[in-house]
């Protein structure tokens, strides 16, 4: 395998810089810049020219880091972005244009936390956040109104973890926990209700781990468990009762241990098994009475 850092190092020393390489040399470069255009990296700026650059950014737009800078023009730098948005955080700020930064948010909304305050907007961040909701993400705290909020996380539920505390409102909160019952980990406290738990253990009950035990009632622990019985570590010790964990041991066996050991013996009695038997034997003797 070619290891162009060692190639080009060669041909420095055989070189005085700043003179440039021989015909040779230069094919030798643009021919490692066509295999690897991060390449450049290792060829000195007196070295550089608009060919190599525009052959360099044309197949990796992220390669214009690795430019001189006096050599990222405005040319090189819309081949760049056209390839890949993201190179936009490399373009000097005297070459950023309003033309630059639309056909960067075109490649990729993500650029979005590259571009020059002056052109950002209220529309240009609502048209992005629909597009593509996790952009919040990169959209500083000072932009985020609960409109843009609440159309990111309708465009993308996961991006309420990227919604400011104080704008994650019920409206917001209950849109994303009823289409994905995890995102209520994301949920401030004084905000979730027993609507709202409800909602969430219904569309995935692994949500119980992250709902206060104030808001596990019979009904929900039940339903939790009938889905995932190893949830039964999730379920409040005072809730752990002997029919409770029965449920949760029918669907998972392997969840004795995290039934009380009060219950346990119940349980061990009542399947005629010996308690004093390790977790695992118990394990493999309810699974026998679970197939019987």
């Amino acid at each position: 395998m070619f290891n162009a850092k060692e190639i080009i190092n060669e041909l420095i020393v055989d070189t005085v810089l700043p003179i440039k390489p021989d015909l040779i040399g230069n094919d030798i470069i643009k021919g490692l810049i066509e295999i690897d255009p991060i390449s450049l990296q290792y060829v000195p700026a007196e070295w550089q020219c608009n060919e190599l650059c525009m052959l360099a950014v044309g197949k990796n737009g992220i390669s214009l880091q690795f430019i001189a800078v006096t050599l990222r023009s405005e040319d090189v730098c819309r081949i760049a972005i056209g390839n890949n948005g993201l190179s936009l955080q490399y373009v000097p700020e005297e070459v950023k244009s309003l033309h630059l930064c639309e056909l960067a948010l075109d490649n990729n909304p993500d650029a979005i936390q590259f571009v020059s305050d002056k052109y950002i907007t209220e529309l240009l961040l609502l048209t992005l956040v629909k597009r593509k909701g996790r952009v919040l993400a990169y959209i500083h705290k000072s932009y985020k109104t609960s409109e843009l909020c609440r159309e990111a996380v309708k465009n993308d539920l996961w991006a309420i973890s990227s919604v400011p505390v104080e704008l994650r409102c019920y409206e917001i909160c209950f849109d994303a926990v009823s289409r994905y019952g995890l995102a209520i980990q994301f949920v401030p406290s004084d905000v979730i209700d027993i609507y709202m738990a409800i909602a969430a253990v219904e569309q995935d009950q692994r949500a119980i781990e992250y709902i206060s035990d104030e808001f596990k009632t019979l009904s929900l622990c039940v339903t939790a468990v009938q889905r995932d019985g190893d949830l039964l570590e999730f379920i409040p010790s005072e809730s752990k009762s002997f029919e409770l964990c029965i449920i949760a041991l029918k669907n998972k066996p392997a969840a004795i241990k995290f039934v009380p050991d009060m219950v346990r013996q119940k349980i061990c009695h009542k399947y005629e098994i010996n308690e004093n038997d390790s977790p695992e034997l118990i394990e493999i003797a309810l699974i026998i009475q679970k197939d019987e």
